[in-house]
């Protein structure tokens, strides 16, 4: 695999640069960085606008000085390095978030793959991911929650050469998200290890059992048009709701996407967003309550017995129990 650099120029040239560029990702970024900020440095009329660094073997951009720092710390990591990664790169964030999966959750899953094998579902040329469909009613509890103040943020499983297709499909139909909320992990991998490392006390929103179960905060199974119906955790269902939406659109010839139209989806999802919000301000009450203890513990203002006894609890046994008591009262 290799590499060429292209220069943008603000009188619209576009500078292909292919000798001297490394082979290696790492150094080929390095290598574009140089000759961005050396071109800075030329006290010239035409001022360098970007440079980006393009797979000679697909066409496709892998880095540019004009992605945003988040993306880019997804983006400079090698294939070998995503793939054997075991832990994120997210600051530590001491409250509770929602977390929402994409494939199944926010956007549609095709179980056909809409025609495409595995191999070329993962191909980035294909744009299989930058081209699913949203999820209109999903999109808009995601949207509901954020305004109303809560940390909402995007988990998704994700091939290191489909992280970019990803990361422009939630631009274009979440662009509320905060870039720092978007949180990607390697494709397999357990979702807890590559949040903001708050996965034991924040909610999961997932269409998948195998994350769900895995989930160390509370699990919400979002039901879509191929998995099922399970008693084991909170639901979220908007699927009849949005065969109702459908006919309507259909009827109207209106984009159901604007769910401003349909009072019942405006109702439907605001009960989801409160049952959610209610799970967070528990959540968040009784971490508080927990991290203030761990507090005096550390500066020795409880007796001997209390410290005896918070430190044989464990943090996964206190949201293990905190896990249980949440799942069985909320949105069923």
């Amino acid at each position: 695999m290799g590499f060429h650099v292209e220069l943008v120029w603000s009188n619209g040239l576009k500078e292909r640069i292919v000798k001297d560029v490394p082979e290696q990702l790492n150094e080929a970024i390095d290598f574009a960085k140089d000759e961005y900020n050396y071109c800075l440095d030329i006290d010239i009329e035409n001022k360098i606008l970007s440079a980006s660094v393009i797979n000679e073997q697909t066409d496709l951009v892998v880095w540019s000085t004009d992605d945003a720092p988040e993306l880019k710390k997804y983006e400079e990591y090698t294939h070998d390095e995503w793939h054997t990664i075991l832990h994120g790169h997210h600051p530590k964030c001491y409250n509770p978030s929602v977390y929402f999966d994409i494939d199944g959750t926010l956007g549609y899953w095709y179980p056909d793959g809409r025609g495409y094998t595995l191999d070329q579902i993962l191909d980035p040329t294909t744009h299989y991911f930058r081209d699913i469909e949203p999820h209109p009613l999903m999109i808009n509890l995601a949207k509901m929650l954020y305004n109303r103040g809560l940390d909402v943020c995007i988990i998704s499983a994700a091939g290191k050469d489909t992280i970019r297709d990803k990361w422009e499909w939630i631009d274009k139909y979440l662009p509320f998200i905060p870039k720092g909320n978007i949180c990607f992990s390697p494709l397999g991998a357990d979702k807890n290890n590559y949040v903001k490392g708050n996965a034991e006390y924040s909610i999961l929103i997932d269409d998948y059992w195998v994350n769900l179960d895995n989930w160390k905060g509370i699990s919400i199974k979002a039901i879509n048009t191929v998995n099922s119906h399970q008693n084991k955790y909170p639901e979220i269902d908007f699927t009849k709701l949005e065969a109702v939406l459908n006919e309507e659109a259909s009827y109207y010839d209106i984009n159901p996407f604007n769910v401003k139209r349909s009072m019942m989806a405006i109702y439907e999802v605001s009960k989801a967003a409160d049952r959610i919000e209610k799970i967070i301000n528990e959540l968040l009450h009784k971490h508080k309550f927990y991290v203030m203890e761990y507090e005096c513990v550390k500066e020795g203002s409880l007796s001997e017995k209390v410290k005896e006894d918070l430190n044989m609890m464990s943090d996964e046994l206190f949201y293990t129990h905190l896990s249980k008591d949440m799942q069985i009262q909320e949105l069923e």
